[in-house]
């Protein structure tokens, strides 16, 4: 009897167990984890708000020094690339404030700690860095037991346990959104589950609290990243089968449900403010875009990179997680059975994927896969559920085989390449075809082949003999219809008669530029600039800046180099001056490079015998 009931406990809540084991292994894992300060990299931006604000009084960053201390005491990042100085002269980090939001109950537990644990309170300290990853894992557990929750509305118990094992072991949401604290991948997760629970909850029986939770929800996502706002097209058209349900919905909510509607736009508008709050204490605008400070990086809405993320082998989703093909294959089931649920997320889908696929840095990040992608998962079980159901329930036992022993094989090789790159054999960013294909399977990767990777951008220096030279630009000012310019003169010359002279009326439009694909026809070629300058006095400096500009007129690749007195050079004398630049991953072959010189404050500084040549890589 005994036996029995636990057979028919098991049969009844195998999703339940299925979740302890989960929510065992999430507890568990940090804590024999050794993490080193995960405060770090871009989670250091997203949590910088919580010390700013609440320790230093300075959210602002008026005080950059701070950062600085803070940084050289903790290594959390090798540069501030987390954020930039703004014309007010404040620093504005370019992560909206969101994760830093959900971060801030556990942040002031550590804060209440530090000074009873004997550690510092300085927002970085032991105990801070403890909650800060209480935090991340409590957000995964929390998103697990959501998601759970919602689709047990929509599928039988041993249904939903199977889909949350796929979940954990068949995408990347394991390596994503669990092994990168800090990140608001899991966040995002939990919040698209919450949303989901309570749009299904709310269109079964509306109310005014889940309305107001609701608003919350879709606030906070958004708080946390702004295109994930997408996510409303799932409560607002949950329920709609056509044009003529649309209208009828449309026509409820301001009949009967105005009040709810007026909730969640309030508590949207409310949380949507917080950060409009501080873009205008920071920056003086009461909106921007905050990845500014990320120089040519933006959204091409007319060119998206579908394709490439995808099925590119340096970052396709489908490719790094094949899983995600019963998600598709499932709107199909969708539409022939729960209309009322196909459109809501299908176009959830395509948005979101054309806003992934619309960045012009498609690729960007470290990461296994599409990590953008994997805040959506709350959402795309939904199809995949159905095409399981369909499988399990409609398909002939062949058919079925078949597709259990593909769904074995995506979660085996899902979890050795999860292995593979958290052991650096697939690497983060610079994944080839004929790097993946000669690792496929493997569990090392020479040296001969990381050869095939893409190139290492993070290298400073190359090595000349792997390249040829040729000449792009040799100036040196000799010509005779430059003699009348007043930006040339005969003062001074380290060759021949005549030099330029950089001083107060000097323009930086005067400036040397090209397309890319006048350059070099290959994926990438050095730039090696050479000239010679003149200072008078030990006071003087000067700019020299090398930059890609794209069609919108953004720069990227910008590269301004101080030249001022230090022991190398000689005033009074002409000095030679020689810089490497590695052309950037331009977004067009159209998009073109600018040299330029620009003078600080009114000296008199001479150039001449400008040289610009090109490495290109050799065959």
């Amino acid at each position: 009897m005994q036996t029995d009931h636990a057979a028919r406990f098991i049969k009844g809540r195998s999703s339940l167990i299925v979740l302890w084991a989960l929510i065992a292994w999430f507890t568990i894992y940090p804590i024999t984890k050794k993490w080193n300060n995960p405060i770090a990299w871009d989670a250091f931006g997203y949590y910088l708000y919580l010390p700013a604000t609440f320790i230093w009084n300075d959210p602002v960053l008026k005080d950059f020094s701070t950062v600085e201390k803070v940084n050289q005491k903790y290594h959390n990042t090798p540069n501030f690339y987390q954020g930039g100085k703004t014309e007010t002269g404040n620093w504005l980090i370019k992560y909206t404030i969101g994760e830093a939001v959900l971060e801030a109950p556990f942040y002031f537990i550590a804060h209440a700690l530090a000074p009873k644990l004997n550690y510092e309170r300085d927002g970085f300290s032991k105990p801070y860095q403890s909650c800060f990853l209480l935090a991340h894992f409590f957000y995964i557990i929390l998103g697990f037991i959501l998601l759970r929750k919602a689709l047990l509305f929509l599928f039988e118990d041993k249904l939903v346990s199977f889909l949350l094992l796929i979940l954990f072991l068949g995408t990347n949401y394991t390596v994503t959104a669990v092994l990168t604290p800090g990140m608001p991948h899991a966040a995002e997760f939990a919040l698209f589950s919450f949303i989901l629970y309570l749009t299904i909850v709310w269109h079964k029986a509306s109310n005014h609290r889940i309305a107001a939770l609701m608003g919350i929800a879709i606030g906070l996502v958004v708080l946390v990243r702004p295109t994930d706002g997408v996510i409303i097209l799932v409560p607002l058209l949950w329920n709609v089968s056509g044009l003529k349900s649309l209208k009828e919905k449309v026509r409820d909510l301001f009949k009967n449900h105005k009040t709810d509607l007026l909730l969640i736009i309030f508590f949207c508008g409310a949380l949507g403010f917080l950060q409009m709050f501080y873009w205008k204490q920071v920056a003086g605008k009461w909106l921007l875009m905050s990845y500014s400070n990320n120089p040519g990086e933006g959204f091409e809405f007319f060119s998206p990179y579908i394709f490439e993320v995808l099925f590119s082998f340096r970052k396709g989703w489908l490719l790094y997680t094949p899983m995600m093909l019963f998600a598709l294959a499932g709107f199909r089931q969708m539409y022939k059975y729960e209309r009322k649920i196909f459109w809501p997320v299908l176009l959830f889908f395509i948005f979101n994927l054309y806003i992934v696929a619309s960045w012009s840095c498609w690729w960007y990040a470290e990461s296994f896969g599409q990590r953008a992608l994997v805040d959506s998962y709350a959402i795309m079980l939904l199809p995949m559920g159905y095409f399981f159901k369909h499988v399990f329930s409609s398909a002939s036992r062949i058919f079925k085989t078949i597709i259990l022993f593909i769904t074995s094989f995506f979660i085996l090789l899902n979890l050795f390449q999860t292995w593979q790159y958290t052991n650096y054999i697939i690497d983060g960013s610079r994944m080839t075809g004929s790097y993946y294909a000669a690792i496929f399977g493997k569990t090392a990767a020479d040296e001969n082949t990381k050869q095939l990777l893409l190139l290492d951008r993070s290298k400073n220096t190359f090595n000349e003999d792997e390249y040829v030279k040729k000449e792009l630009l040799e100036e040196n000012f000799e010509g005779p219809e430059k003699i009348n310019n007043a930006r040339y003169t005969n003062t001074l010359s380290h060759s021949g008669k005549y030099s330029i002279q950089l001083d107060s009326l000097f323009s930086k439009n005067n400036k040397f530029e090209t397309a890319y694909k006048q350059i070099t026809e290959k994926g990438h070629a050095w730039v090696r600039t050479s000239f010679w300058y003149y200072m008078a006095a030990e006071q003087d400096s000067f700019q020299f800046v090398i930059t890609f500009i794209n069609y919108k007129g953004w720069p990227y690749k910008h590269t301004p180099e101080i030249i001022k007195n230090g022991k190398d050079l000689k005033v009074g004398h002409w000095n030679k001056f020689i810089f490497d630049y590695l052309t950037p991953e331009v977004r067009s072959t159209d998009d073109k490079i600018n040299i330029y010189f620009w003078p600080y404050g009114r000296p008199s500084i001479f150039i001449d015998d400008i040289k610009v040549e090109i490495f290109e890589k050799r065959e």
